[in-house]
């Protein structure tokens, strides 16, 4: 360790930002000392992240001699399309996709400023281009999510024009504009038991509206963009993360703010880094939220005691991308776009079971039944075996050539994913 001054001030280049990326860590060693790390750690207040510990075993999937020949070969040879079915409209980047709950609709939303309506047939062997059912316009920015209520009877779009627009998606008609929110829309979901909305805004509040857009509630306290959100509790609370580095956690019934959260504020004030990337109700514990960080740090937060239990510190070297809870196993998954690695916990310990790491960033999780599925920024989704991720070789669909965003999962084993390349991909077992 380094014999530094306690307190030194974080490197920063001259926009203020993080020294380069791949010395992070070497940077957190510095800014805490080893001494501060212990104590931090002996009052579980942390648990300190090592790669290839015996706990969290890792396997470099391009760590492989002669990797690079190989992936020189697959570029003049051309990735091969593994799709069954490839829906191509948009003219942009696609950056949200959903299923709808009972039919074979596809919904997705663009750079374009577009969103889309597609029919799907997942028993098709393909490979089959697809039109879109319909073309939902009326947003003038990004339509950056698509969700569909849990009946399947409404589809929401949130654009980065900050509207929220419902639509029928049995004909394509629009049903309301919701123009309550101030900024672009961060985040949007519905109940998954009702016709109730909820959706964050860059202006700091989140929003919930009845599926008539009747504003029922407006969460508020942020002090600056509000970029993630989540019901936790048992669906019962709504928890929203932020770039003002704090947890909170609202009743949906009242609006009122249960509590707060800002892991910098419990003995861990020289946390460079702290803005806050996603949030996720824990699979075992109702009591919990889990916090993903820019620093790449996951925190287990307890709402009852306004707690931070605990804090894995640079699990991630670079920012948190996603969380994703397993409804099946106990289990909760975590990953970083900017260092390639995806991290499987132990809901019973909060502790990581199982790591992998690889030359491409992870940059999108979902779970369906006992697999895990992600997309990258190589274009590849892969499946993985969530009992043995590392351990079992993941079933790999190519044939985005850009970066897949984003990307929806069936119980029954296909998948719908989003890309750079403005293209959506059906992939089946």
């Amino acid at each position: 360790m380094s014999g530094a001054d306690p307190t030194p001030e974080i490197p920063k280049d001259e926009e203020g930002m993080d020294v380069d990326s791949q010395s992070e860590a070497s940077d957190m060693e510095e800014v805490l000392d080893m001494e501060t790390l212990k104590e931090l750690e002996e009052q579980g207040m942390v648990q300190i992240a090592h790669e290839g510990g015996e706990e969290t075993p890792v396997s470099d999937d391009d760590d492989v001699e002669g990797d690079d020949a190989n992936m020189e070969e697959e570029e003049e040879e051309g990735v091969p399309d593994m799709a069954a079915a490839v829906l191509k409209k948009h003219t942009e980047a696609v950056h949200a996709v959903a299923l709808h709950p009972s039919l074979p609709l596809v919904a997705s939303g663009g750079e374009d400023d577009k969103a889309f309506l597609w029919k799907v047939d997942p028993s098709n062997p393909g490979p089959t281009d697809v039109e879109p059912l319909f073309e939902l316009t009326g947003h003038t920015d990004t339509v950056i999510c698509v969700a569909f209520s849990f009946d399947g009877s409404i589809l929401a779009t949130g654009g980065m024009d900050g509207r929220v627009m419902l639509w029928n998606p049995t004909d394509g008609s629009l049903i309301s504009t919701l123009e309550d929110l101030g900024d672009a829309v961060t985040y949007l979901f519905w109940h998954p038991k009702g016709r109730v909305l909820f959706a964050g805004s860059a202006d700091s509040q989140s929003v919930m509206w009845s599926d008539k857009g009747v504003v029922l509630q407006v969460f508020a306290g942020h002090a600056s963009e509000v970029t993630c959100g989540a019901l936790v509790s048992d669906n019962k609370l709504l928890a929203t993360g932020s770039e003002d580095q704090a947890v909170k956690v609202f009743s949906p019934k009242t609006s009122e703010m249960l509590a707060h959260f800002d892991i910098r504020a419990k003995g861990m004030h020289m946390l460079p880094d702290c803005g806050v990337t996603a949030v996720a109700g824990h699979p075992k514990n109702a009591d919990v939220v889990i916090a993903g960080y820019e620093s790449g740090s996951v925190a287990i937060l307890g709402i009852a005691k306004k707690k931070v239990n605990s804090v894995v510190l640079m699990e991630h070297t670079m920012a948190v991308e996603s969380i994703a809870v397993s409804p099946i196993l106990p289990y909760f998954a975590t990953c970083s776009a900017g260092d390639g690695t995806l991290s499987m916990w132990n809901a019973e310990s909060n502790t990581v079971r199982d790591k992998i790491k690889q030359e491409a960033g992870f940059v999108s999780l979902k779970w369906a039944g006992e697999h895990l599925y992600s997309a990258d920024t190589q274009g590849e989704i892969k499946r993985y075996e969530g009992r043995a991720m590392s351990t079992k070789p993941p079933h790999v669909w190519t044939g985005h050539s850009n970066t897949a965003l984003c990307l929806a999962t069936h119980e029954d084993g296909w998948v719908v994913s989003g890309s750079d390349d403005a293209t959506l991909r059906m992939f089946t077992l």
